[in-house]
Formats: C-alpha cells, structure tokens, sequence
C-alpha cells in the first residue's frame, strides 16, 4: 500500500498528488490519502468515481481524514 500526506494542502493540489500517484500505480493497489482540506474530501471521491477507482472507505482522524482508494 502506499501513502499519500496531502495535508495542509488545498484543492485541487491534493487530487493533483492523487492522480499523479494512481497514474504509477498498478490495478488493484491501493493508495491510502491523509488530507486536511474539506474541499479533497469531496473532490478526490468524485474523481475516482468519474475515473472507475473504488474509494474503500473515508476515515476520520481527528483534525484530518484518510481515503483509501484502490486503483481499477
């Protein structure tokens, strides 16, 4: 699994560490995404949906979240 630590960084520079990761990634890997940004939350979901990545699940951490996506 890899990790990406998005936090502290706004959209939409978090869904473009997203997609730039997932582009290297091979199917069915996961990628796990630490984020601050209400905005990602939204966003990097929506994006995975539209590109056929299956978000896993959004977990709440306190003061940021993780997203655990697995690429298609």
């Amino acid at each position: 699994m890899e990790s990406l630590d998005a936090r502290g960084l706004t959209c939409p520079i978090p869904l473009f560490y997203v997609k730039q990761r997932i582009e290297r990634m091979e199917s069915g890997s996961l990628l796990e995404v630490f984020a601050d940004d209400e905005k990602a939350r939204k966003t990097i979901p929506r994006w995975c949906g539209m590109h056929g990545h299956e978000v896993v699940e959004i977990v709440e951490l306190g003061e940021y979240f993780k997203i655990l996506i697995r690429k298609s």
